[in-house]
């Protein structure tokens, strides 16, 4: 028997690179076969939620980042990476996707308003990701690291760890599933696995 799905799907979200990814192809055929609608989104677009939360889009640019295509078309992926805020009354998330250094960079050069309540580490704690002064510059409370158990990346990385270590650090490793939920001033926190 098929187990239902959590969530309706009804719009997902792609990039002007990832729209030039063939990889993709399969994914978008699924989603509109299915009735999902899928939007382009870029830096400075935003999406109403509903019931006062709105997703701000930080990154990437309109035109992919990068601008000739990276030879390393991994890297190429995630500097266009979806960067986006989501805002909830005087509470927020910092969303990075698989962002990593220059992408921070660029966010940082232009001034985006990066400051979070929660920092969604970019690229599951990988060292190219979360700089310190990227780290400085959002200056979250709690910094989320979605990483798998024993993955063969070594994932997080020690020294995305260390820029990390004035924060409440959640793990995915660790607490497994973790359920953050805010009123808009105020945030609780229920991880799957107590205990580290």
């Amino acid at each position: 028997a098929q187990t239902p799905a959590r969530f309706q799907t009804t719009t997902a979200l792609e990039t002007k690179a990832s729209q030039a990814n063939p990889d993709a192809d399969l994914w978008r055929a699924n989603m509109t076969a299915t009735g999902v609608t899928v939007a382009e989104q870029h830096q400075g677009g935003w999406l109403d939620l509903g019931d006062g939360v709105a997703l701000w889009v930080l990154w990437p640019p309109p035109e992919p980042f990068l601008a000739a295509k990276a030879s390393d078309e991994q890297l190429f992926d995630n500097e266009n990476s979806l960067v986006m805020k989501l805002v909830y009354g005087e509470f927020s998330v910092l969303l990075t996707g698989d962002a990593g250094l220059p992408a921070e960079s660029a966010l940082l050069a232009a001034g985006a308003h990066l400051t979070a309540t929660v920092l969604k580490v970019g690229h599951h704690g990988s060292k190219g990701s979360s700089s310190a002064p990227f780290v400085q510059s959002v200056n979250p409370l709690v910094a989320v690291i979605q990483s798998g158990a024993d993955n063969s990346y070594g994932h997080p990385h020690l020294e995305t760890l260390a820029r990390l270590a004035d924060r409440m650090v959640l793990r995915n490793d660790l607490q497994g599933r973790l359920h953050l939920y805010s009123d808009g001033r105020q945030m609780w926190i229920e991880p799957e696995r107590a205990g580290h």
